[in-house]
């Protein structure tokens, strides 16, 4: 037998976003003038054209915020047995 457990995600912290890796790398590197210029050279879009999103949904919990698992019911008894 089996329970399904539903715990926090340990990426998003159950925040359910991210930020974009692809804006870490970006604002890891020093840039020189305006900042949304410096953003759309870097991402190589045009004046009109909208950046990418500087926040993301998770993707180790799919944007829900929690990681679900089966345990079998067994192993769930023996550490509960062993906490106490």
């Amino acid at each position: 037998m089996e329970i399904l457990t539903r715990e926090k995600c340990n990426q998003c912290h159950g925040n359910c976003i991210i930020s974009n890796p692809a804006w870490v790398c970006f604002d890891a590197v020093e840039h020189a003038g305006d900042y949304f210029s410096a953003a759309r050279e870097y991402f190589g879009v045009e004046e009109d054209d909208e950046l990418p999103p500087e926040e993301i949904p998770c993707p180790a919990c799919d944007g829900s915020g929690y990681i679900q698992s089966w345990l079998r019911l067994g192993e769930v008894m023996l550490a509960a047995k062993e906490d106490y």
